[in-house]
Order: structure tokens, then sequence, then C-alpha cells
């Protein structure tokens, strides 16, 4: 920078000062492609403009591919020649950025002509975004994508810069699809259940809603054998909860002195005359607002599946979705778990179909392949639901069960994990 000295008018009428360097124009830089927070936002816009189901829009021409370049090119270049000039072509490979790259066409006598091995998102390639994607809900982060790059004999993935990048901006739209999915099924509970002012003394608080949970489980789990003792202990807790010194309704409560009902051993000790409830009855409210729940929960159809005390599938689990994206034994940063709930929370709720709004809001075109791939695969699991609800396939799990159950048994016994209704009656 020069020594010249600027004066104060010259300074006022140029709008000029010596110690500001004009403003630098815009250079590309190929490890900053991916801050492009444009797409964000369309992506966004996008998100809000589909319908209830998430749809996404399938192109037919998005197919991909692997391929050996030199052998498929080399054949190619032995074939076919320019159609300008009539001269031998040949391809080669330039603008290398992680998985996506340009073909340059090149003859003699004309200027080499630009493919595009995929889309372009802004500045980047859309395949290493769809890529990532697919390794982190596969639980593989930058070095699993490394390893399978270098084994598959692929060029060197992107550094740690640019795929961090990526993932931040994967996470901005898988939070907007997740946004939309929990705004769905906000909308649908409004639907089911009756909203009612049900906070404050005996009302369904949340120390409450976790303790009926509990005891429905346990409900289950101890009662497995018999559809009649399974909702006779659902409905054990219900009852128990609605009770009053006026009006006691304690007769599905397991009878005798080693019941967990205060009432039950009250009665068996003939001490009724003295007993008090040392807990606050639910409400009308409560009890008109769950009863319905409390019916659904204790239909046939559900507890006819129950018997045996066989769980749920772990490939509908939700916990088991969240593990396979982040895993239980290694070290997440919370950006990942973030992203591993919310895909979570959005396959659970809407299948996998959900994966494709999640990458259309990357910006990322959906072909006919992926598509059929995400409803086979809610087809699948809908299929498998119901196989496994046949009495054909049923009568081996149970068996299995009862036979783990007796370990499971033992251990609970060790840790000395015996809790129930009545144990602690403070609502």
């Amino acid at each position: 920078m020069g020594n010249n000295k600027i004066n104060r008018f010259t300074r006022n009428t140029t709008n000029s000062r010596k110690d500001r360097s004009r403003k630098r124009k815009h250079i590309f830089y190929r490890k900053s492609g991916e801050r492009n927070s444009s797409n964000n936002n369309t992506s966004a816009k996008k998100i809000k403009q589909h319908d209830e189901d998430l749809n996404v829009p399938q192109d037919d021409h998005t197919v991909y591919r692997l391929l050996n370049f030199i052998t498929v090119f080399t054949a190619i270049s032995n074939l076919v020649k320019c159609k300008k000039c009539n001269c031998d072509v040949n391809f080669q490979i330039c603008s290398e950025r992680g998985l996506g790259f340009k073909i340059a066409v090149m003859c003699n006598e004309c200027q080499p002509t630009y493919i595009n091995s995929s889309p372009f998102i802004g500045h980047t390639y859309e395949i290493n975004r769809r890529f990532i994607y697919v390794m982190r809900i596969l639980g593989l982060g930058l070095e699993g994508c490394k390893k399978f790059c270098g084994l598959m004999d692929m060029p060197a993935f992107l550094v740690q810069k640019t795929y961090d990048i990526i993932v931040k901006n994967m996470s901005a739209c898988v939070n907007t699809v997740a946004k939309k999915v929990f705004v769905k099924a906000a909308k649908e509970e409004k639907k089911t259940i009756k909203r009612k002012i049900l906070g404050g003394k005996g009302k369904l608080t949340g120390k409450l809603i976790d303790k009926l949970t509990v005891y429905y489980g346990l409900a289950i789990r101890r009662n497995c054998e018999s559809i009649e003792k399974m909702r006779n202990a659902i409905w054990a807790t219900f009852y128990h909860y609605s009770s009053t010194d006026q009006n006691p309704q304690h007769d599905h409560c397991l009878s005798g002195e080693e019941s967990w009902c205060k009432w039950q051993k009250a009665v068996a000790n003939n001490e009724l005359n003295s007993f008090k409830h040392t807990y606050d009855s639910l409400s009308n409210d409560v009890l008109q607002a769950i009863r319905p729940i409390y019916d659904d929960l204790s239909k046939d159809a559900l507890l006819d599946r129950c018997i045996g005390g066989f769980n749920q599938n772990n490939n509908e689990s939700y916990n088991q979705l969240i593990w396979i994206i982040t895993r239980k034994t290694l070290a997440s940063s919370s950006t990942m778990v973030t992203i591993a709930a919310n895909i979570s929370a959005c396959v659970f709720n809407e299948g996998c179909s959900a994966h494709l709004a999640m990458l259309n809001s990357m910006g990322i075109t959906l072909g006919q392949n992926a598509h059929n791939y995400c409803r086979q695969a809610d087809e699948k699991r809908i299929t498998e639901a119901e196989r496994r609800a046949q009495l054909a396939t049923r009568e081996a799990r149970i068996l299995r069960r009862q036979q783990q159950s007796s370990t499971l048994d033992v251990a609970e016994a060790a840790e000395d994990l015996l809790y129930g209704p009545g144990i602690d009656d403070s609502v």
C-alpha cells in the first residue's frame, strides 16, 4: 500500500479511505464449495409445500451405476469420433471433488467438452451429499466413507472440513423434515384425544404418565401367559389410582398379604377400618381422557400378540433405529445424535419413504430406484409384522421367550428389581 495521504475532504467526497482496501471479488475455492446456504432456504420452502404424506417427485432420468472408468471410456474412444472434425476423441477426468468429477471429452482440433458425473447443487456435486447421508444412516462417518472408497478403488474422499460442512447442511435439512413430521404427529394426536386442562393436583402429570407406562409394561411381562391376566393387571392400575376412601376400587388388584396394593394388604390383615389412601385419586376429567387409551391397550387383538412376552422387532424399535445410525459404543457429537434421533423419528412414523423427503430437502433428485426401494422396504415391514402375528410363527417365539424369561427372572431377583403399583402411592 502506498504512503500517499488522503485528506478529509477527499475521503468524504470519494468515500474512500487509505487504510481500507477494496472489497475482493469472490473466488471459488473447492474446499468451501459446500458453503452454499441458498439451498437450505429453498429446501425449507419445498418441504413446506409438500402434502401431509411428504410426497417426493420421481425423476426417471436419475440412475447411478458403478463402472471402471478406464475400461469403459477406452472402449468408447475406440468406437466414436468427434462429430465436428471427425477426429479421434479421448476422455479424461477433471474437477474431482469427493465422488463427483467432470468428464472432459477431448480431440486434437476442437475445444474440450465437459460432462458432469452428477448434478450440481450450487458449486457442489449432488453425489457427495447423497453418499454421506446414506453412509450416516448405516452408522458410518468420514472414516467409513474413506474406507469404502479406498477398498472400492475409488478416489480419496472429501477432507474433514468439507465433510463437516455437508453434515451441517444435512442437519438443517433433517430438522426441517422432522419438524413437519412432528407437526403431523401432533395433529393426529389431537384428532385422537380431545384436549383438556389436565394439569395440577390429582391431574395427569408427567410423573404419573411415566408411572402408568411402567405399570402397563409390568402387567404385560408378568402375565404374558394369559390374555385375561394381562387385561386384569392393566385395569388394576387404572382403578387403583381412581380409588378414594369413600369409593375404593381395588377388586382388580392382587389380593393377600403379599399384594403390592396397600388396600388389599389391609383387607388381609383385618385393618380396613383404619385404612386411609395416602395418595390423591385421579380426577374424573383425567379418567375420562385416559379410559379410551386403556380400552385400546387392553383389546384382545393387541394382547394376543403379547402372549409369550416376546418383544417388538428390533428393526421397528425407535431406539434400535437410533443406535444403527449412531453406535452406543462409539462417542458421537451432539449434532450426530440429533440427526440420528430426528431421522429415526421420521422413519418410525412415516416409514422408509421419510428418507426420500430428507434427501429431497438437501436438493437431491430421487429416481425410480430410490422410490422402488423405499416402497418395497415399507411393504416388507408391513408384511413381516403381519407374518409375526400369525399363530404358526408365534409358537416357536413363545417357547424361546419363555426360555429366556427364566434367565431374566434370575437377573431381576439378583438385582432386587422388585417394583410395581402400590410401592409408591404418592402421585
